[in-house]
């Protein structure tokens, strides 16, 4: 019997909106006032946030740790897999640090545990955490092990994936190519991607 096919995704930002909340909550402290509009053109947003990337790293992990458990799960997603879950198999895949990620895969299987039942994680290099060995060193080389399509918001993880012959996609988000993409249309290129009858 042929396995149906793979879906890889992202949490961060493709199962959850995390930058939303990150600028709802811990980026108000480096920027009063700032609107998520304002905030999400890029990621990570360095510099309309004025400060460098370990203190953008440690702000978000702080979200991570305090805010994620109000994260809702991104109701379009949902519903795809509501209507879709069952033409495929599915995993999470993330590159968040070691001391946030029982937290998001605590997330993903409450949120999607119907349809998503694996969590890998890439950690996320921090200071004062020493990793002792990895599965995976980068999601495009878990990606091209597994096989399947990573669903990533992040360009430099979708190029990585393409570059080393795997396929991912970009899930629309402000920074990427796919931003004026809207949902629908992303999730009929997801179903002719993976020969998948509309």
């Amino acid at each position: 019997m042929t396995p149906l096919p793979l879906l890889i995704w992202d949490i961060d930002d493709v199962l959850n909106d995390l930058m939303s909340l990150f600028c709802s909550t811990v980026a108000q402290r480096v920027r009063p006032g700032i609107t998520a509009e304002e905030l999400l053109t890029e990621n990570p947003p360095l510099a309309k946030l004025g400060c460098p990337l370990d203190e953008y790293r440690a702000l978000l992990d702080e979200c991570r740790a305090k805010f994620l458990f109000r994260s809702l799960p991104r109701e379009e997603v949902r519903t795809f897999l509501r209507v879709r879950g069952r033409n495929f198999r599915s995993l999470a895949l993330s590159s968040c640090p070691m001391d946030t990620a029982p937290r998001s895969a605590e997330w993903v299987l409450r949120h999607f545990g119907l349809w998503i039942q694996g969590v890998i994680f890439v950690p996320s290099p921090r200071k004062k955490i020493d990793i002792g060995s990895y599965l995976y060193r980068s999601k495009a080389e878990a990606v091209a092990e597994l096989g399947g399509i990573l669903i990533d918001d992040a360009p430099i993880n979708v190029e990585a994936v393409r570059k080393a012959g795997g396929r991912a996609l970009y899930f629309p988000a402000p920074w990427n190519e796919n931003r004026d993409m809207g949902y629908d249309g992303f999730f009929d290129l997801l179903l002719k991607e993976t020969g998948v009858q509309k």
